[in-house]
Formats: structure tokens, C-alpha cells, sequence
């Protein structure tokens, strides 16, 4: 929105006694571009910032643009959101549904203050595979608050670009990974503490009491469900956890078809070093 026109929204809402925060959306798919510095370097015009345009990239270019305006905005943030999540297929962008639901996830990992899946067809609005990342958002809602989560691919090793992404409650508590079609990696868990649980859709209790059972690291392997179930809207893959441990070589987990594609691990504080999968 042009300052003009803000001004008059501004002076409109101060007559009652509110306060609007406004925006512009510009359509440049580049988020380095000069153009949207327009807004990012004006926090006393813009209160938020909206980096839609970002969803017509893929892949790691998604969540590195993305991580750039995050960034770039440090020093002074502001809400970023994303009203038009792109991505369904036979769009007239060329873009798939899955697309569109990949960039839902790297966003909410990356830290965005909204998302939402675009109207059709240029988005899957909500349809069944809308609802269903809303659902497990949802569920991962419960674990730890959304507006809390910051990216760390850095924990994560043996990655290739998109196979999967990491982020934190910011306090070393809660840790995410997400795998957009399977894929396995290796997550650093040297900084983590108390009773380690795995969330998912079933429960394996493992216990390591040993007092020096401390994990150095975990590493998934997950199959993507659309390639075991043969449906794409399957949110049961299938799962191999490998737990490294300072005082045995390894413990390995099978999961079975219990667990979700976007994996968590919740760390409650003030509890005994004794260490838990779950």
C-alpha cells in the first residue's frame, strides 16, 4: 500500500481510537531485489511484511530466500508473512500440489508469522491435503508454540539440498525435522537435555538409564508414504530412528508405519539426565 493511502487508513483508524498495520506485496519472486526494500527498510510505514511472491520458488531456493529477508529483518523484525501459498497442479504456473505443500512447511519451519494455501487453482485452498497439513501444524502446535520456532539445518548433516529441514523452540527443548519425500539424515543432538521423547502418531518407549547415556546424535531414514501406501495423502511413512549414545555404539528403532513426516522431539526441562525415546 502507498504511504498516501496509508496515511488515510491511519487517520481514519486514530479517529476510533484503533491502530492498522499495513503492508505491500510486491511481485518481484526474488526477495533480494531492491524493489522489496521498499518495505523492509521502512518498519515505520510497514508493520508487517508479506513475502508471498516467494512461493513461486522451490526447493532450497524456497527456504533460502526466505532465511534471507528473516535476516535481513534482524535487526528491526517484523510479523512475515506469506497470504498466498502457491502450488497445484495444473496451475498456470506449472506448479504441483506437492509444491505447494512443501512451501507450507518450510515457511512454518522457517519462522513465518502466517501462512495460507491460495484460492484454486493457483493453490490448493482447502481441500483434503490442505487439511491435512493444517491438522499436524496443528499437532505440532501442541508440542510448542508456533510463534517460537527458529530454522537450524545447521544441526542437520549427510543432508542433500530439500531432502530435509530442522528447526528449534530456540531453547534447546523441542527439535523438528521435516522431510519433504523422504529422505535420511543425520541430526546433532550434543546440545540437548533432559528426557528425550519421540512424538508421533504411536508411542515406543525405550529407556537409557545408564548415567552417561547422553545421545551425540540421531539419524532418520524416512520412506517417503506415498511410495509404501500409495497414498498421497498418507501422513504414516515409514520410519528407522538410529540413536548414537557416548556409551554405546548405537540403539536402533523401527518404527513401523506409526510415525509422521514431520518428526519432533520434545525435551521437557528441569528434568533427571535419565534419557527416553519415545
Amino acid at each position: 500500500m502507498e504511504p498516501i493511502l496509508g496515511g488515510i487508513c491511519w487517520g481514519k483508524a486514530a479517529k476510533q481510537n484503533k491502530t492498522v498495520y499495513l503492508t505491500e506485496m510486491w511481485d518481484d519472486w526474488n526477495l533480494t531485489a531492491e524493489r522489496h526494500k521498499r518495505t523492509f527498510d521502512h518498519p515505520d510505514l510497514y508493520g508487517f511484511v508479506d513475502v508471498s511472491q516467494n512461493n513461486h520458488n522451490k526447493g532450497q531456493k524456497h527456504w533460502d530466500n526466505f532465511l534471507h529477508v528473516r535476516d535481513y529483518l534482524a535487526s528491526q523484525p517484523r510479523p512475515m508473512n506469506t497470504t498466498k501459498t502457491y502450488g497445484a497442479a495444473g496451475n498456470k504456473f506449472g506448479h504441483t500440489d506437492q509444491d505447494g505443500i512443501e512451501r507450507f512447511w518450510r515457511h512454518l519451519l522457517a519462522g513465518a508469522a502466517s501462512m495460507r494455501f491460495h484460492r484454486p487453482d493457483s493453490g490448493l485452498g482447502l481441500n483434503n491435503k490442505a487439511v491435512a497439513c493444517i491438522h499436524a501444524a496443528r499437532q505440532l502446535e501442541s508440542l510448542l508454540p508456533l510463534w517460537s520456532v527458529e530454522p537450524a539445518n545447521e544441526l542437520l548433516s549427510d543432508r542433500q539440498d530439500n531432502e530435509a529441514y530442522a528447526a528449534t523452540d530456540g531453547g534447546g527443548r523441542t527439535y523438528i525435522v521435516y522431510f519433504p519425500s523422504g529422505g535420511e539424515v543425520r541430526f546433532d543432538l550434543s546440545e540437548a537435555s533432559g528426557i528425550l521423547t519421540f512424538n508421533g502418531s504411536t508411542s515406543i518407549p525405550v529407556s537409557l538409564n545408564h548415567k552417561d547415556a547422553c545421545p551425540v546424535a540421531a539419524k532418520f531414514r524416512c520412506l517417503h508414504p506415498a511410495r509404501k501406501t500409495g497414498s498421497p495423502l498418507s501422513l504414516h511413512p515409514i520410519i528407522e530412528i538410529e540413536v548414537f549414545l557416548r556409551t554405546c555404539p548405537r540403539l536402533q528403532v523401527r518404527a513401523g508405519d506409526g510415525l509422521k513426516t514431520s518428526l519432533v522431539f520434545y525435551i521437557p526441562s528441569g528434568l533427571n539426565p535419565t534419557w527416553a525415546l519415545e
